[in-house]
């Protein structure tokens, strides 16, 4: 492909090898197969001689640039290269925005917002959920409106606006009900999300007598601890990503896969369900790593860190921290950075000062 597209045939390039034999097409073979993300992004980098920010246009259009754009933002997001994938991305909107392909506008902004939040930029991760949502609606787009929704829902949550967040969560499955009748709860990404945003409603309850009635109200949660019921919620965590499981199986899709077994991990721990959620842990992090999706891995990590602390097994705690802040240090991850910060903490408690073992890593110090 590369001596195709130093002769200037980027489109016989794109079209006859790349298309054809490295993605098979729309199997995308290379990734969704092999979870080959980096060969793949070597080959796509003959299309790029000046750099991620802008593919060579000669002989393509400008829907198979912002293909290309996009094309590679997502193999830089998918190897943790979060900071470099957000010009192709940005990049990728504004040829949406131009040709007004108001779906892949919505899509682009969705993708935006996952990059900007695990860097810990939450403005702009806020701003692009917003605009995700607001082209879904210019698309009349149900499933897009619904992963918009979601997508904001997940900011709200991290930017600690949880009655908004709730609000969203409730736009996001109201849209996915409409759209698919059959399958009326959100699943996979989404409904993972969602399930990540009850349980730490769910922690912030039990430790409600920890904060004072100024930083509840700072939450936005008084409407939200109306008739609550933590057992009931941490119940329907596992009720939902049992059934979420059990569709993106079929569907085969490998992060959905472990983002589900994440969820149900965390739900059994929450119900001390103790031999379970390890069994669970293990299997989530298995299929992270399987899935090859590195800005993701972190949050596998840290959540059975934290079980493992739960369960005094301090050794294995610490090599999921090892684990996590390799990824974080490498690629900048603040949002994960905080989670990891707080576990470290929960680990020198528990470890004298003369029986920490040396740390792989020396930012997080």
């Amino acid at each position: 492909m590369g001596h195709g597209c130093l002769a200037g045939e980027y489109q016989a390039a794109l079209d006859e090898v790349y298309y054809k034999r490295i993605l098979r097409e729309d199997e995308s073979y290379s990734v969704k197969k092999l979870g080959a993300y980096a060969q793949d992004l070597s080959a796509l980098a003959a299309f790029f001689p000046q750099g991620w920010k802008q593919p060579e246009h000669t002989g393509l259009s400008v829907a198979e640039q912002g293909w290309l754009l996009a094309a590679a933002a997502f193999r830089l997001m998918s190897l943790g290269r979060l900071s470099e994938a957000l010009a192709p991305r940005a990049a990728d909107l504004e040829l949406s925005i131009k040709i007004k392909d108001w779906k892949g506008a919505s899509i682009t902004a969705q993708n935006l917002t996952d990059l900007h939040l695990p860097l810990g930029n939450l403005e702009q991760a806020a701003a692009s959920a917003r605009q995700a949502v607001a082209y879904a609606q210019q698309a009349e787009d149900l499933f897009l409106q619904m992963a918009s929704y979601a997508s904001l829902g997940r900011v709200l949550h991290h930017q600690g606006l949880l009655e908004q967040a709730a609000t969203a969560f409730k736009t996001a499955e109201e849209k996915q009900a409409k759209d698919d009748p059959e399958s009326p709860r959100l699943y996979s990404v989404w409904g993972a999300q969602y399930c990540a945003f009850l349980l730490d409603l769910v922690a912030l309850v039990n430790n409600h007598d920890k904060y004072s009635k100024a930083e509840i109200a700072k939450f936005g949660i008084e409407n939200l601890l109306l008739d609550f019921s933590a057992q009931e919620t941490i119940q329907e965590v596992l009720d939902r990503g049992m059934y979420s499981l059990e569709i993106v199986q079929n569907i085969g899709d490998p992060l959905s896969i472990a983002l589900d077994r994440l969820s149900i991990a965390r739900a059994q721990a929450a119900l001390k369900q103790n031999q379970a959620a390890s069994s669970s842990f293990d299997l989530a992090v298995k299929a992270v790593e399987e899935s090859k999706r590195y800005d993701f891995t972190p949050s596998f990590y840290l959540s059975r860190a934290n079980f493992q602390l739960q369960q005094g097994e301090t050794n294995k705690a610490r090599q999921d921290l090892d684990a996590a802040w390799a990824i974080i240090n490498a690629n900048n991850m603040e949002l994960y950075a905080v989670d990891a910060h707080l576990l470290e903490a929960a680990y020198h408690q528990l470890i004298p000062n003369n029986n920490k073992p040396a740390s792989t890593n020396n930012k997080q110090k």
